[in-house]
């Protein structure tokens, strides 16, 4: 997210709205405006994750991946967790249905006619 604020020489400059914390405990948080997001961090060294750039004919190895983060809100009340609630509520998981069919196709088409 951004906000936009104005510098000493009175250009318009974009910023960032979104602080990474370290506390004294030695935990992270990322805050986003007004609302709170727990940090955990995951050593990922051992998955061999690398980032590539792709050129017309060629990838070049740009960096190993070594540490993971990952987010989750800090409470249930946040507004984040509300639209993500609602969006998985609007949008249900299809669900995969399993049909065993026993019968000949032609006898089953034969039983549904009736």
């Amino acid at each position: 997210r951004w906000r936009y604020n104005t510098n000493e020489n009175g250009e318009t400059i974009r910023e960032s709205n979104t602080r990474l914390v370290r506390w004294s405990d030695g935990s992270l948080s990322l805050h986003v405006g007004k609302e709170i997001f727990d940090v955990s961090k995951a050593n990922i060294q051992s998955d061999h994750n690398h980032l590539f750039v792709r050129h017309q004919k060629s990838m070049q190895a740009q960096a190993v991946f070594r540490t993971k983060l990952s987010f989750r809100q800090h409470s249930n009340d946040s507004l984040a967790h509300l639209k993500l609630k609602f969006a998985s509520k609007a949008n249900p998981a299809p669900k995969v249905r399993v049909l065993s069919n026993i019968k000949a196709p032609i006898i089953n088409s034969i039983d549904m006619r009736k």
